[in-house]
């Protein structure tokens, strides 16, 4: 009856989770957001869920939530999982025509993840552009990965391809015919068009078009075309903010295409113009007056950038003729910007070491579209700290991100986890095609009172037989992580001592780790120092991706004694003990050896003939450091027998120099008579945590529901500080705690049992009964 009472556990759970839709279908709207709701049945509330685009890749996940009820936003993507409904909803924010394309919500299980099929199909929105008569308009159409070596182009009649007003046969090249251009850049899959002396009659819908085999793909434009000025305006009314900037489009009658054009604010002196233009078609700049004569539509522009509120006033816009100018009246009105600063040349801006720190760049009207960065040193781009794609899309690379917001003009970069080396000159610049536009920022840097700034080396100085104290800072918003030290950067798993708590003294053996979060200052305090600790070190933050390192260097100076005549050792049955014999200077390149008690040479455990080798012969092993002048002696699987007098000893000339060493071997620490009661629920997850005298960190380590049977085992891990994963069984096991963990997923009824957690040694095993009840 067992047998079968299983199989229809397992049937029914099966069953449940097919209870979701086979395929969701979802549809959306280019620029706009997109939803979707994934549901999961019941039991699965407390898994991990994520989206992916590439089924069976767990670490293709587009987003991961692995807490419930918690918002996760990733880029464009954000995922909500309500526990309460059983549904996550993923969003993706402002929907790409790439975005179109087969997904999977997924649940992560322990063999295989649970996948539900998501067809997402974006229709191309609606793009409305406003120019103005006389003027030029950019219309930007955009289209998805793999179309790049298609042809594109602009028509006014949908459907009808020999109706293109202009088209591109050739990519990454700009075509022009007659007032239309077309220029198709594949890497940014955008095509623009540009529409030049816009008409009234320009205005109306139009389409973008890929030409495919079967049928095109149209994205609809909508084309605004706002009268000009008339060439006969008795007075020109314009208006700007102070700060920003204002253009002045004066028309002229047929016929003055060839004549100067310029601009005063004294009518009838030609010699007061602020700016003046002798030639048509080109742009001449003055100071903050900019003038082009656009001699096909009969209009020359004035532009004035960094408005003042003494710019408020009466100016005339003048043809030069032979006998009397020609003159337009323009009434400019500057408005004050409240709160809001002027666009300065040169912004100082002070920071705190380990705080954040934002900047804000202001820049011209008609900048809105161009790209904004920031740059350390000088006009180069390759000096470039960040820079944006889009206007009104967050930027972000390391400690740096940036956002333009095209509204108000303003363009912010914010630098986290300030450094005091992040203090100099920047500059706020605005690429534009000839000349970039700059705004010097200098940033000064604040050291925390009474914590010196960081570092990029810590050097720490001991003697032996003391203790060192080593201070290791770390930035703001880092308090709750995991701080550790270990000797072998790059490997989490080999940290010498582990802070799990902070404002917490942790201690292991000679290590002690405190971390106190006010003052973000990790101490890690090494005593009993050994010639053979001096080395190098880091101090390492535990980070999702990379973990952050502060590289430690650490010299010990040799004792008062050149050497000691009396070593006292001692170690646990069954474990290992390491014995440091000094030497005097001098004997760098003789012989080094452990001898029983009787002093004769026959009797030699173990030898080394070479320095800084280690060399191996049974249970002993002996590593001899010159640069320390320390010679290490390590047995393993220590035996009562093994509890007597020992001599280090260096081999001389005349006479062998030796140090006496007792070493002392206490019985077995064994929890084979503790019993670890756990309890889980089925469907859920257990978690076992099996400690282990110190000692055995090397040893293999097992569960078993079958005791004194080492081929019965569940799981085995032959690796310390490595997960191993069998089936629904997973161990790790942690040697720096002393601890292995052993985690059940999907529990059963029928996993309510006795069990043994087991420590593998040559002759009996370790054994540590486990008592588990499944509800």
């Amino acid at each position: 009856m067992k047998p079968t009472l299983y199989f229809v556990t397992c049937l029914i759970a099966i069953s449940g989770l097919t209870s979701h839709a086979e395929v969701i279908e979802v549809q959306g709207v280019e620029g706009e957001n997109v939803k979707i709701d994934c549901k999961y049945p019941k039991g699965f509330e407390n898994y991990e869920k994520y989206l992916t685009d590439v089924r069976y890749k767990r670490n293709n996940a587009l987003i991961r939530a692995k807490k419930p009820n918690t918002l996760v936003t990733e880029g464009r993507y954000t995922m909500y999982d309500n526990t309460a409904t059983r549904v996550f909803t993923i969003t993706i924010k402002e929907a790409q025509m790439s975005d179109a394309k087969t997904y999977w919500c997924a649940v992560e299980r322990t063999f295989r993840d649970d996948y539900t099929e998501v067809k997402l199909t974006v229709r191309p929105g609606v793009k409305s552009y406003t120019g103005q008569e006389g003027g030029s308009v950019k219309i930007e159409c955009r289209y998805p990965e793999g179309f790049e070596n298609y042809e594109k182009y602009l028509t006014d009649v949908r459907y009808k391809q020999n109706n293109a007003l202009i088209r591109a046969n050739k990519h990454n090249a700009l075509v022009t015919e007659g007032r239309y251009s077309l220029y198709d850049n594949t890497l940014e899959r955008v095509f623009t068009v540009t529409i030049k002396e816009l008409q009234m009659s320009d205005a109306g819908t139009y389409w973008c078009a890929v030409e495919r085999t079967l049928n095109d793909d149209y994205t609809e434009v909508k084309l605004t075309v706002q009268p000009g000025v008339t060439s006969h305006a008795e007075v020109i009314e314009v208006h700007g903010d102070e700060g920003g900037s204002v253009k002045i489009d004066c028309r002229y009658p047929q016929g003055f295409e060839n004549y100067e054009k310029y601009l005063t604010d004294i009518r009838y002196k030609r010699k007061n113009a602020l700016i003046r233009a002798n030639k048509h078609n080109t742009l001449v700049t003055e100071g903050r007056y900019s003038l082009y004569d656009n001699t096909s539509v009969r209009v020359f522009t004035i532009a004035i950038k960094e408005l003042q509120m003494s710019d408020n006033r009466t100016y005339w816009c003048a043809v030069e003729r032979t006998l009397g100018d020609d003159y337009t009246e323009v009434r400019l009105i500057v408005h004050p910007v409240s709160g809001v600063p002027h666009i300065q040349k040169v912004i100082r801006v002070h920071g705190e070491e380990g705080k954040s720190l934002k900047i804000d760049c202001r820049y011209q009207e008609g900048f809105e579209q161009y790209k904004k960065y920031l740059t350390s040193a000088g006009r180069v781009i390759n000096d470039t700290v960040i820079k944006t794609e889009y206007g009104n899309t967050l930027v972000t690379s390391g400690r740096y991100s940036l956002y333009d917001n095209t509204s108000a003009r303003v363009y912010t970069v914010t630098i986290r986890e300030l450094r005091m080396n992040d203090a100099g000159t920047y500059k706020c610049a605005v690429d534009r095609q000839q000349t970039d536009d700059f705004i010097r920022v200098t940033l000064s840097i604040h050291p925390v009172l009474g914590v010196t700034s960081y570092a990029e080396w810590i050097e720490a100085h001991g003697e032996e037989g003391g203790s060192v104290k080593i201070d290791c800072r770390y930035p703001q918003g880092f308090g709750n992580y995991q701080k550790y030290l270990t000797d072998n950067k790059w490997k989490l798993h080999n940290a010498l001592i582990r802070s799990t708590k902070p404002n917490t003294l942790v201690t292991d053996g000679r290590y002690s780790l405190y971390d106190d979060t006010s003052a973000r200052v990790l101490t890690v305090t090494i005593k009993n120092l050994q010639m053979s600790d001096a080395g190098t070190y880091w101090c390492a933050v535990e980070r999702t991706l990379n973990d952050d390192y502060t590289e430690i260097r650490l010299t010990v100076q040799a004792g008062v004694t050149s050497s000691e005549k009396h070593i006292r050792v001692s170690g646990t049955a069954g474990g290992s003990v390491k014995i440091d014999c000094r030497y005097k200077n001098g004997y760098e390149n003789s012989e080094k050896y452990l001898i029983d008690a009787t002093r004769k040479l026959n009797n030699v455990l173990i030898r080394a003939k070479k320095p800084n080798t280690l060399v191996t012969d049974g249970r002993y092993s002996l590593y001899d450091n010159t640069s320390a002048r320390v010679f290490t002696v390590s047995i393993k699987e220590l035996q009562k027998s093994d509890a007597k007098t020992y001599w280090c000893a260096v081999e001389k000339t005349l006479s062998e120099d030796y140090a006496e060493v007792r070493l002392t071997v206490h019985s077995e620490l064994t929890t084979s008579d503790e019993v670890i009661r756990a309890r889980g629920t089925e469907g859920g997850i257990v978690k076992i945590n099996c400690k282990y005298p110190e000692g055995f960190e090397n040893y293999e380590k097992y569960l078993t529901e079958v005791r004194y049977k080492r081929n019965n085992a569940l799981i085995r891990a032959n690796k310390p500080n490595t997960l191993v994963t069998w089936g629904r069984y997973s161990l790790y096991d942690n040697t720096a705690a002393r601890v292995f963990t052993i985690t059940i997923n999907e529990l059963r009824h029928s996993d309510a049992g006795t069990y043994w957690c087991a420590v593998e040694r040559t002759m009996n095993d370790d054994y540590t009964e486990v008592k588990l009840t499944v509800h």
